[in-house]
This record gives C-alpha cells, structure tokens and sequence, in this order.
C-alpha cells in the first residue's frame, strides 16, 4: 500500500461561547490603606464549536483534528477578534 498526502483546505466559521469577565480584584486593604480595584472588562471563550451540518463526516474529523492540534492558537485568534 503506498501513502498519498493531500493538502486540503477550507474555511471553517467556528461558534464560541463566550462570557465577561472582570480582571479587578474590587475592595481590598494593604497595610492600612483601603480601596477598590475595577479592573477591566474582557470576554473568555468556554467553548469553540462549528457547525457539523455543513460538513460531510471527513471534513468534520480533519476539522476537529485541527482544532486539537492547533486548539491555543485558534483560542487566541477568537479572543484578539472579540476583545
């Protein structure tokens, strides 16, 4: 049996799920001194998904097979376009 590599390549619109998140740690002390920290509103990602209807069963495993191997990369990508 001889091994055959293809490059295949298309465009995947994945759906997240996001929630708002706070980075401020709101009222504290320190050594006497009493205040409050905002901080900062930011969305996170819970979860990336796609939509497998639009895909035959192949391209949904090269789709999640993707994701997994490239899951921190595509994370950070969603959440730069979001925030």
């Amino acid at each position: 049996m001889e091994e055959v590599t293809y490059k295949i390549s298309f465009a995947v619109n994945f759906e997240v799920k996001k929630r708002k998140e706070n980075s401020g740690i709101g009222g504290y002390e320190f050594w006497g001194f009493q205040g409050y920290d905002k901080g900062e509103d930011y969305w996170d990602i819970d979860d990336i998904n796609w939509d497998k209807s639009k895909y035959t069963d192949i391209e949904n495993k090269f789709i999640a097979k993707y994701l997994e191997d490239n899951y921190d990369e595509i994370y950070e990508e969603i959440l730069d376009k979001i925030n």
